[in-house]
């Protein structure tokens, strides 16, 4: 499947500015994740950071 340029570069902003899983972009834009996942992958960007969640439980 090709896409077009003004496509990638959304996805390329959801995923990096917008901080959007592939999964919730693949279903935004109505494509497979990976297309998702390739398009990300070309682009050859760092893949972002996420913060670890805290777990919840509370010790002592």
């Amino acid at each position: 499947m090709t896409i077009s340029l003004e496509r990638e570069a959304q996805i390329l902003r959801y995923y990096h500015a917008e901080h959007w899983r592939m999964g919730t972009i693949a279903a935004q834009l109505g494509i497979h994740r990976s297309v998702v996942a390739r398009v990300i992958a070309q682009a050859g960007l760092p893949r972002p950071s996420r913060r670890r969640r805290a777990s919840g439980v509370k010790s002592g």
